[in-house]
């Protein structure tokens, strides 16, 4: 059980690769403790982004079979895998409130989830957006991929493609209420692809695909 914690702004965060495994989150530190909203954090960082350079590694987190995962960073992943052996339990992006100790991190209003590189939600993983209110936005820069038996849980969120180079929304899992504003930025090219290419891929509300853009359907619908 930990949590992979930096969350004062003028922590210095610098990653260029390698592997980080988080198997569970924290049930009990001195400064998350039971019952504190600091309870079942995998990550939470808060560094300033002035203080923050990332371009490459991996981030494994696991969502354990008894319960739930948090995270919340104001420092981008580049690569970041969700793995889980339960479908009832589920990764979140949660405010962090300080307990009440002088040595705690301050607390941290949810971020957005802002992925550089590849996102995967794998096999009985899912990834729920919808806590707290209002929804987060998610950020793929590259592909985003949900397995067979994953899930992906937007709410009223936004997700967001921004790459700048080709990406492929590859969905073979499961979306929760189909998606409810996509977005396409920067120089992404975006590729669609899903297991039954005659099931629709529904966006509930807005569809924005900006200048310079290209959406690449690959005799998918999209809805």
């Amino acid at each position: 059980h930990a949590t992979l914690s930096m969350g004062y702004p003028d922590n210095v965060i610098n990653i260029s690769g390698g592997t980080i495994n988080i198997n569970n989150p924290t049930s009990n530190t001195t400064d998350m403790s039971p019952g504190s909203s600091g309870t079942y954090f995998s990550v939470l960082f808060g560094s300033d982004a002035k203080n923050v350079n990332i371009t490459g590694g991996t981030f494994n987190i696991n969502i354990p079979n008894a319960n739930n995962a948090y995270v919340n960073s104001t420092v981008p992943f580049y690569n970041l895998n969700i793995t889980g052996v339960n479908s009832a339990r589920d990764l979140r992006v949660v405010q962090y409130t300080n307990p009440g100790t002088t040595s705690a991190p301050p607390t941290l209003a949810a971020q957005p989830l802002v992925v550089l590189n590849t996102l995967n939600i794998n096999n009985n993983a899912v990834l729920n957006m919808t806590a707290p209110n209002p929804d987060v936005n998610l950020y793929a820069g590259g592909n985003f991929i949900i397995a067979s038996g994953g899930i992906y849980t937007p709410g009223t969120n936004t997700t967001i493609f921004n790459g700048t180079s080709p990406q492929t929304f590859d969905i073979q899992g499961t979306i929760t209420g189909n998606l409810n504003n996509l977005t396409i930025s920067n120089a992404s090219i975006l590729t669609l692809n899903n297991t039954n290419a005659s099931a629709p891929i529904i966006v509930n509300a807005a569809l924005q695909l900006d200048n310079g853009c290209t959406l690449n359907d690959n005799g998918r619908i999209l809805e």
